[in-house]
Parts: structure tokens; sequence; C-alpha cells
């Protein structure tokens, strides 16, 4: 494949025609609240988004997450994270991969996160590499750096930022094939059932972006959500069921000519 053939098709298998990396969600949670949960304390697959939410965890935390974009079997993501806290530090392990038989995009996430001020800051980073693999041809591996932090204001509110691959990776020479982004959010729990996520982000090549997330806690078992983001002309949804240890989430996009995308997400966590 030449070079210019992948960038057409780097362009073209990416949902949104952004940069390579750059998916709709991680994770099913993470899809059901449009990826607005920068500052969420209560969701550790949002760590994918702010490396310091590695934190967000009691002692250990596993999830596996699948989805198949638009339905195009060419277009399957499948991704898996486990992290585990002792005290104040955090470590966290992740993997996903995006494409099919002719051309695949491989991510490996290693992040450390470490909670101070009697655990209202806490602080993340992340080294991210990047791999691609697209028959008859080989492009060198990337690395990125992340950093990150969530402060709680006050029980209600918390705020964090992030800078995601600040040293600027490059692919076969482009930048603009790896997201270079900066992300500012807040959540905010009105009542203990519901919190809202706000975010705004802006990467180095494309428009800023807001992103708006609100769940709600039916019962100790289910929980309803939905995001919006300000270049998507439908909401996304999703639904959590809590069994305890085990958690099962489900989420749901729409494109206006593309498609619907479902996420699967199973969690473990103690």
């Amino acid at each position: 494949m030449k070079p210019g053939q992948l960038l057409i098709f780097l362009w073209l298998t990416t949902g949104a025609c952004l940069a390579a990396f750059d998916y709709p969600a991680t994770s099913a949670g993470n899809a059901s609240l449009a990826n607005s949960t920068l500052a969420a304390g209560g969701l550790p697959e949002a760590s994918w988004l702010n490396p310091a939410l590695g934190l967000a965890v009691n002692h250990w935390y596993a999830t596996l997450s699948y989805s198949r974009l638009f339905n195009l079997s060419e277009l399957t993501y499948a991704s898996g994270f486990a992290g585990w806290r002792k005290g104040g530090q955090a470590y966290g392990l992740g993997l996903s991969s995006f494409g099919g038989s002719n051309y695949r995009e491989t991510q490996v996430r290693l992040l450390a996160a470490r909670a101070l001020l009697a655990d209202r800051l806490w602080l993340g980073m992340a080294l991210n590499g990047f791999f691609i693999r697209a028959t008859g041809y080989s492009l060198n591996p990337a690395w990125g750096l992340d950093i990150g932090f969530r402060y709680r204001l006050h029980p209600q509110w918390s705020l964090a930022s992030t800078l995601e691959n600040f040293n600027a990776p490059k692919i076969n020479g482009y930048g603009e094939e790896v997201p270079q982004r900066l992300r500012l959010g807040v959540a905010y729990r009105p009542v203990p059932a519901a919190v809202v996520h706000l975010a705004v982000e802006k990467d180095r090549f494309y428009d800023p972006l807001v992103l708006l997330g609100v769940s709600y806690r039916l019962s100790a078992w289910l929980e309803l959500a939905s995001g919006f983001t300000s270049n998507s002309d439908f909401p996304s949804a999703g639904l959590f069921l809590n069994t305890g240890s085990v958690n099962i989430q489900y989420g749901i996009q729409s494109h206006f000519d593309l498609g619907v995308t479902h996420f699967f997400q199973i969690s473990f966590s103690h």
C-alpha cells in the first residue's frame, strides 16, 4: 500500500474522519456519556481519557469492551484495561485494537497516578504506544505521553484537565495521525443519584468540541446515561447494570449517514 493510499484509508475509516487512534469511544460507558467523563470519580474506564482517573478504584479493576463501528466488520474495536490501587498510588495497563484483516491499529497504555491533599487531588501520567499494521505496508511505532489531574472542589463539584500526547508523536512523519488534545472538564452531582459531566476539548489539528453527559441511578443495580457532542446529530445513550463486583454496560451512538454503533462492556472490581 502506498503512503497516499494509506492516508486516504485512515481518513475514510475513522468514523468522524479524524486522526488515526481517534475512535468514537473506548468503552460502552464512555460512549454513553459522549466522552465527557474527564472529572468523573467513579468510572475507572474513563482513565482512557484522563490518566488521573486510574485512582477511581478501591483495590483493583478490570474491564473488556467491544464494538463494531457502524456494524462494519473492518471497523471492529476492542479494548481491555486493568488497574489497581494501593493507598494513594494507582497503576494501570490498557490495550486496544481497531481494524480488520487488511488494516489494524493497536494501542498500548501504561499509566501511573498519585493522590494528594487527603485524596482531593489526583495526578496521573500515561505512556501510549501506537502501532499500525497494513497489508503490504509497514510503519514505525510512535510513543506519546499524557498528563492529567482531577481536583475535588466540593463533594458535589470536581474539575479536571489533560494534555494528550503532548510530546507531539508522529507516525511516518505525520503528526496529525495521533490525537494531540487539550481537555478541560467538570463533574457536578446535584443529587446523590445524578451526575452531570461537561467537557471541552481542542485537538491541535481540528476544531474544538463540547461534550455533555448525564447519568441517573434508578436503583442500586440500574443506571441510565446519555450524552451529546457539538459535532453529532443524535445523542448517545446507555444502560449500566451493577451486580456488585460485576458491572455490565451497553451504549449506543448514531451517525446520520453511517448508521448505529453498539458498544458492550463487562467490568470486574473489588
